[in-house]
């Protein structure tokens, strides 16, 4: 079965320092789909409301036009990044989420699945803590993320 999470779609020291530049440092991970819409679209569902889930913690997500299939990427900021969070605390951990927005992929589900893996706070710490080399293998091999 295969990963939610590949090794090249995870960041373990995001450079940006803004949510505009986070999204766009994510989005050149993203491999099938057209990254200028994406991110248009990743900015406008930003405009409507932040995707900070949890202090600390964000889940940007978007349907788009496309063929490609659902990807998800990570990225971990140790700074943290203004979010515009209704906390106002600055966002750590980034999931971002893609799907085509026709496609028969399990989007609802995937997110969901997401969300209760991030529910975990022993994963939330984890993820923050961990070398490199320890988070690839943990994102890339947790059940809960297959």
């Amino acid at each position: 079965m295969r990963n939610l999470i590949q090794p090249s779609h995870i960041i373990p020291s995001l450079a940006a320092g803004t949510r505009r530049d986070a999204l766009a440092e994510m989005v050149r991970l993203v491999t099938g789909f057209d990254q200028g819409p994406l991110l248009t679209a990743l900015q406008e569902r930003e405009a409507i409301g932040s995707s900070a889930i949890d202090p600390g913690l964000a889940v940007p997500h978007a349907r788009v036009a496309g063929s490609g299939e659902l990807e998800v990427c990570f990225a971990r900021s140790a700074a943290g990044i203004p979010w515009g969070a209704p906390d106002r605390q600055s966002v750590h951990l980034i999931f971002l989420m893609v799907a085509s927005r026709g496609g028969g992929d399990n989007y609802l589900e995937t997110l969901a699945n997401l969300c209760r893996f991030l529910r975990d706070s022993s994963n939330r710490t984890l993820l923050m803590k961990a070398s490199a080399e320890e988070l690839v293998s943990f994102l890339t091999t947790a059940r809960e993320l297959q």
